[in-house]
C-alpha cells in the first residue's frame, strides 16, 4: 500500500492509486478477519475452560 501511495502522489494520481492499492490488500484483509476470528474463539475457548467467571 505504501508504495502505491506515494507511486501516486509522485504522479498526481492519488486517487487510482489509492484504489489499485486497496483492491490488492482487499484478500489480505479477509484472510486478517478470518485468522482474528479462528484465534479469538480459541482464546475464548482457553479463557472459558479456566472456569474464571470476569472472562465468559
Amino acid at each position: 500500500m505504501g508504495y502505491f501511495v506515494v507511486s501516486g502522489l509522485l504522479s498526481e494520481y492519488f486517487i487510482q492509486a489509492y484504489l489499485v492499492g486497496g483492491f490488492l490488500l482487499i484478500p489480505f484483509q479477509i484472510l486478517a478477519l478470518i485468522a482474528a476470528t479462528l484465534v479469538g474463539s480459541k482464546v475464548r475457548k482457553l479463557i472459558g475452560s479456566n472456569s474464571d467467571p470476569e472472562f465468559r
